[in-house]
């Protein structure tokens, strides 16, 4: 039988210095009921500025106990256990994670926070890796408030690896975008929250196969009546599709019996066509790249299970920005999501799923496999 007992509340100390951000030189040990050392608390951290606030702010008690609000940390409520092995264990809730968090993330760098929660990692017997939450409130509050399935599926990955040095690599990737985001959006005429990330690497993750620049900012737009970008020149909302059936305008396609006239069209222009390499990884997934791959159509379920079925052209933009003085020359993807039309022999309302796929993968993946021009890979 599991015997649950809330041992105490522990307070995490904190270590404040004039120049940057700074850890405490040292933990404090935590000891059982019975004397046993049995955890170390990881300092907080705090910036300089909130030092020199505490200190300015000595002569008044309104003050001072402002400063000592922001600067001193939640208490964390472990709990102790018996395992069914008999073995005397500290674990620590979810939740206790999420306090901590929230309280460190908006007073240093992520990489100073990743370094404190590995300190308490190591302190308890949670076999959860605590970088996963870590990573995920990060990107929550920096990016993506609404969440990303895709980044949260990548953080697990990652976390899955228990790998000290690409957890590092991938945070500082982010703090880096994040950082940038401003010049970026200014450099590409977009807001900065308009930015969001998406991660293009190789899968399975590890430490061997992970490169940070695979972590890039994404703009995505709808291609509309006042769709109008330099990345796209020639694409707009009016521009005629020409099939053998005749023209149709981009927006809203609807020959959608005829989806490889579109792809080879948003890839190609006019003109006569050229070589393209179709990737199909799984039967759900279909990508169609141009000759120098720098463009391409997405497909997946998302697309097709969609109420508004589309696709999606992307666009790797090389973007070069000043950040401190400094020129940075980067990537962002683009993003143009393409509205279709519904055919009229789906004249139901509901979604069905293997028509759509039919229609976006199935149909267009058999025809191109047999164009001369296309390079299956």
């Amino acid at each position: 039988m599991k015997i649950k007992q809330t041992l105490f509340l522990i307070s995490v100390f904190f270590c404040l210095t004039v120049v940057g951000y700074a850890q405490g030189g040292a933990v404090k040990i935590i000891r059982n009921a019975m004397g046993e050392a049995t955890m170390l608390v990881p300092p907080a951290i705090v910036p300089s500025s909130l030092s020199r606030t505490a200190a300015a702010g000595m002569n008044s008690l309104l003050q001072s106990q402002v400063a000592k609000a922001a600067t001193t940390p939640p208490t964390l409520n472990l709990t102790y256990k018996i395992v069914p092995s008999g073995q005397a264990k500290i674990f620590l809730h979810h939740s206790q994670i999420d306090l901590y968090l929230n309280y460190a993330l908006p007073r240093a760098p992520i990489s100073q926070v990743l370094g404190n929660v590995r300190l308490l990692q190591k302190a308890v017997n949670n076999e959860n890796n605590f970088f996963v939450p870590l990573a995920t409130k990060y990107f929550f509050n920096t990016f993506h408030r609404k969440g990303s399935p895709e980044m949260k599926d990548f953080f697990k990955e990652v976390g899955a690896q228990n790998n000290p040095a690409l957890e590092e690599q991938v945070l500082n990737r982010l703090e880096t975008l994040a950082q940038s985001r401003q010049e970026i959006g200014a450099a590409l005429n977009v807001g900065p929250s308009s930015l969001l990330v998406k991660y293009m690497g190789k899968t399975p993750i590890s430490f061997q196969t992970f490169n940070p620049d695979d972590l890039v900012l994404t703009v995505e737009r709808i291609l509309s009546s006042q769709f109008k970008s330099d990345f796209f020149p020639d694409l707009l909302a009016s521009s005629a599709v020409y099939t053998p059936k005749g023209k149709f305008p981009t927006q809203f396609y609807n020959n959608v019996e005829d989806m490889v006239s579109l792809y080879s069209f948003l890839l190609n222009g006019y003109g006569p066509q050229k070589k393209m390499f179709l990737s199909t990884p799984t039967p759900k997934n279909f990508f169609l790249f141009n000759e120098d791959k720098t463009s391409w159509i997405r497909v997946s379920d998302h697309e097709y299970e969609n109420v508004a079925p589309h696709v999606h052209l992307e666009k790797l933009v090389p973007t070069q920005y000043t950040v401190n003085g400094k020129t940075v020359n980067d990537y962002v993807l683009f993003n143009l999501r393409i509205q279709l039309s519904r055919p009229r022999f789906l004249n139901t309302p509901g979604v069905d799923e293997s028509i759509w796929r039919t229609l976006l993968i199935d149909k267009p993946q058999r025809i191109l496999t047999a164009n001369p021009l296309v390079t299956v890979e």
